[in-house]
């Protein structure tokens, strides 16, 4: 009987493995210990600022396809509210807060913060 845990893994490190052995991507962690295990790995950037893009790589996650849902959703109510969302997760990544794995919240949950500050703010600030 296969374990869908260690399949997805294995399926990731797979998947990993191809790309990064491509010369084209490169490995930046790993993250198997979670409920959904994730690879991120680094794409070429595609401008002139030389810095690589982050990508997640995952398989059958669903929190992604959540995400995404929950911040198109929010762009289409309140433009601002979007915006909001990416500036309070990334400050929280530069400020090393937005990490499951060490006992942080995760990037989803502080989504979940933000929707819930604009839903109870008064509309007049």
């Amino acid at each position: 009987r296969l374990d869908a845990q260690k399949l997805r893994k294995s399926a990731i490190r797979a998947c990993t493995d191809r790309l990064v052995g491509t010369g084209v991507f490169k490995f930046r962690r790993s993250a198997f210990r979670g409920p959904e295990p994730k690879v991120t790995i680094i794409a070429p950037a595609g401008d002139a600022s030389g810095q690589g893009v982050p990508l997640n790589l995952s398989v059958n996650a669903t929190t992604p396809v959540y995400n995404a849902a929950l911040l198109a959703e929010c762009g289409q109510l309140e433009p601002r509210a979007r915006e909001l969302i990416l500036v309070v997760k990334r400050w929280a990544k530069d400020r090393g807060l937005c990490h499951s794995a060490k006992g942080h919240l995760s990037p989803y949950t502080w989504t979940l913060l933000v929707i819930f500050f604009c839903q109870v703010s008064d509309s007049e600030q």
